[in-house]
Order: structure tokens, then sequence, then C-alpha cells
């Protein structure tokens, strides 16, 4: 019995030690073959045995491997400072794809003190054994100027040697090189060779840009078939940014017939992977064919990611009641996110909450601060209420000074009402010397925009012989105009004179 027992567990043994060596009887090569094929798999629990062996026996793509697991948490918990090891074993052999890893760690901080100077060594050494990936990323580095002077020249180097390999992210940033003459002349024919390289590699942002150069005639003639060809290529790849393009076609009709539906059809695509700015014009969309239940909720989303625009037009369906019940306080929050990123509407909406005091109480000092920051970027209606607001002394001292400037600012890019108050302050005098003649011309090209107080000041004007000769048939044709718009001073002249 004890003998038997004894040859069991010799057996059991023999077994066991069989086990644990059949890794270490196979050479370091081909226990690196394995396991990489367990690796291509996602197998990692299988392939870290084996490619461990290998790394042990001094194979240096088995260590590189091995760090690249620990580096990523394959199979493995997260230790950069295992992964480190590894890779610098690897590369202290000379292997660049060790080397361009160790280069990722230093640039990027991960598990060490970030040191672009090493960092860049590393990156060298690989891409002088020819890493088409290392090259490529020393031309990020030598066209950014990140730990190191910019140098375009240096940058389109590298580029070149990564292209010459058909390393398509190279080939695509030789092309925006080439576009945007950044080290080079600009050279569209260049930069579309380089685009088309890289585009039949698959890259899509190669093709988007194709797709723009054809849409507007850079460097090519205009072709909005080949515009939507290249759009259509990089579609097939679910790429957003394309799906895009193709909806602004349908929608604005460039080339095509202008197709709501199908714009509708290529938006919601990219706005369902989150694109903003699809999200944005899937909702205008919904709007123009008034679905203003859509165009609310995909406002909403692109709101939410900080669309400035999507921002401003949900507010003002708060602010209108549109789809939901009136929301002052979300309009005024809206409106500010918007105002605060520069945007003119609504600088301009916000500036009108305050100074009337809806969903806010009233306060001309906020309104006046805001009608400043769009009237600077001559957003009309903001200049035309800035002159209102020194005129009246609203908000800010009272200034006819102030007023002349802002009225001529608002009327000089045609605005009507400025153009009348600007008149008015020539008839009158107020801060420049009374002037009846370009008084005239002003209300005249004010009332001719149709703005009814212009219309009643020419029918006062020929009325009295205010700066033109009397001519009642004139007059009345005037105060005519601006009684069927209501005004009721007119209405009055017209009951009283006529």
């Amino acid at each position: 019995m004890k003998n038997k027992i004894y040859k069991l567990i010799i057996v059991i043994m023999l077994i066991t030690i069989s086990c644990d060596t059949s890794n270490i009887s196979r050479t370091a090569e081909e226990n690196f073959n394995i396991g990489y094929e367990f690796i291509e798999a996602e197998n990692y629990k299988e392939a870290l045995p084996l490619i461990r062996v290998a790394a042990d026996s001094g194979l240096d793509k088995a260590q590189n491997s091995l760090g690249y697991m620990y580096k990523n948490g394959n199979g493995v918990d997260v230790d950069y400072k295992e992964a480190y090891k590894w890779f610098e074993k690897s590369a202290e052999q000379g292997y660049a794809k060790a080397q361009f890893n160790l280069s990722e760690m230093y640039i990027f901080g991960e598990g060490v003190i970030v040191d672009y100077k090493k960092g860049i060594t590393f990156c060298k050494l690989a891409a002088e054994q020819n890493l088409a990936v290392a090259q490529y990323i020393l031309g990020l580095i030598y066209a950014a100027g990140e730990g190191v002077s910019q140098d375009y020249k240096e940058s389109i180097k590298w580029y070149k040697m990564a292209a010459e390999q058909d390393f398509s992210q190279a080939q695509y940033a030789l092309g925006q090189l080439y576009e945007g003459g950044q080290g080079v002349k600009i050279n569209y024919n260049e930069a579309i060779s380089w685009y088309k390289k890289a585009a039949g590699l698959g890259e899509l942002d190669a093709m988007i840009q194709l797709g723009y150069f054809y849409g507007n005639g850079i460097g090519v003639e205009r072709d909005y078939n080949e515009e939507l060809k290249w759009y259509l290529l990089a579609a097939e790849n679910n790429y957003k940014l394309a799906q895009y393009n193709i909806g602004n076609m349908y929608h604005f009709g460039n080339g095509v017939e202008a197709n709501n539906d199908k714009a509708i059809e290529w938006y919601l695509l990219a706005a369902e992977q989150g694109y903003m700015n699809a999200q944005h014009n899937l909702a205008t969309t919904y709007s123009i064919i008034g679905n203003f239940k859509e165009a609310f909720k995909w406002f909403q989303k692109a709101a939410e990611q900080g669309h400035m625009d999507a921002q401003y037009n949900l507010a003002t369906m708060y602010y209108e009641g549109k789809v939901v019940d009136i929301n002052y306080k979300e309009a005024l929050r809206l409106f500010r996110l918007a105002a605060d990123k520069g945007y003119d509407k609504a600088q301009y909406n916000l500036a009108e909450m305050y100074y009337s005091g809806n969903g806010v109480k009233v306060d001309r000092k906020k309104a006046f601060k805001w009608y400043r920051k769009s009237a600077v970027q001559e957003f009309v209606h903001a200049q035309y209420n800035i002159g209102i607001m020194f005129l009246n002394g609203e908000g800010i001292d009272k200034s006819h000074k102030m007023a002349f400037k802002w009225f001529q600012k608002a009327s000089d890019l045609g605005y009507a009402p400025a153009q009348c108050y600007l008149g008015m302050m020539y008839s009158l005098g107020l801060h420049v010397k009374a002037n009846q003649s370009k008084a005239i011309n002003l209300f005249i090209k004010s009332a001719e925009q149709g703005d009814m107080n212009a219309q009643n000041n020419l029918g006062v004007a020929f009325l009295n012989g205010e700066g033109v000769k009397v001519d009642k048939a004139e007059a009345k044709r005037w105060f005519q105009k601006a009684a069927d718009q209501g005004n009721e001073e007119a209405i009055q002249t017209l009951k009283t004179k006529f």
C-alpha cells in the first residue's frame, strides 16, 4: 500500500514538473510567438506566462511586450514602474519600439517625471532605426515646439521619412503643412498629393480635407461631386465629421438639391455620436420644418456640450415658451453662458432682460454693460440701444456726444432706427450744429426702410418746409405711410391737417 502511494506521488510530481517546464522547453522566440498570438486574441491570461518566460530569457521584443502589458494593464494591474523596467531592458538592447515606449513615458509623465529632453532622445533613437511612428511623433514635436525650438524644416524631414513608409498620419500632416504654408510655401497641389496618399491608406481626415478642397475650389476646380465622393468614403467608416459635412451639403443645397429630410438623416448619424455641431444643425433643421420638440431636444444636447449657438437658441425657446413653458430664469442662464463666450446676440438679449426686468430685477447698469459688449462687435441693435441710453441717461450719465457716436455707428451699418435718431440730432442740433439737409437725408434713408418715425418726421418736414420746400402732397404721402404702421402722431396729423 505504501509503495502504491509512493509511486502515485512520484507520477504527480513528474506531471507537475512537466507542466511547469513546458514553456522552458521551447525557445524564447517560440514562446514569444505563441504568446503574441494570445495577445492579438486579447487572451492576456494565456499570453502573460509565455511572454514573461521569453522576456526573462532576454528576448528584446518580449521584454517590450511585457512592458506594454504592464503599462496598459493587459492581464496584470497597471504598473508603470514594472513597465519602465522592461522597456528599459529592451531599449538597452537597441529595440526601437521599446525606445519609443520609453519616449512616451517621459513625454507624458507615465510613472516618471515629465522630461522632454529624455523623451526626445529616446524618440530619436527609435526614429533613426526607421520606426515610422517615432519619426511621425518627432515631426509633431518639432512642428509644435514641444521641448525643442519650433522647427518646421526638421518637422518636415521626419514627417517625410515616416510618410515614405506609408505612415498615413505623417502624409496627412505633410498635407496640412503645405496647405497652411508652415515651413514651406503654400502649395495646394502638393497638399492634395499628400492628402490623396493618406486617404488611399484610409486616413479619414485626409478624405475630409480633399472634400473641402473640391467643395471650395482650392487648388482644383470646384467639383461638388468630388466633394461628396470623399465625404461618402469617410462616412462609410462612420466618421461623424463626414456625416456632418454631407448633412451640410443637403441642408444648404451645395452641389445637391436642398433636402431637409436627407440633411436630417446625415446630421442624425453624426449627432448620435455626440458631435455637437451636428446636434446644433440637426436642431436648426428640425426648427425649419416646424418640429420644435425635436429641435429643443437636440439644442439641449448641443448646449450641454457648450455649443454657443445652441445655448442661445435654447435660451430663446425658454424665453418665448416654444415647446416648453416660459422660463426666464433658464433663459437668463443660457443667454449668459453664450454671452460669456462672446456671442453678440446673447449679450444683446441678456441686456434686454436686465433692461426690461424679465426674469431678473431691472438693472440698467448691467443692461448697459451687456449692450456695450454686443455693440463693440458691431451688433447694430445694441449700438442703437446704447445711443438711446446715452441720450436719456439710463444706466449711464447722459451724453449727447456718446449718443451721437453710437447712433452714427449703427447708422453707418444701415440700421433704420439709428438713422432716424441721428437725423433728429442733426435737426435739433444736439452735439452737432443743426443741419436740416443732413437730417432730411438720414430721414429718407430710414423711411425708405420702413421706419415709421422717420416717415412721420419727413411728413413734418414737408408740411412745415424744414430743410425742404413745403409740399403738402409729399407730406401727406409720408404721414400716410407712418399712419399705416400705427404712428399716433401721423394719424392725428392726418385728421387735423388734411
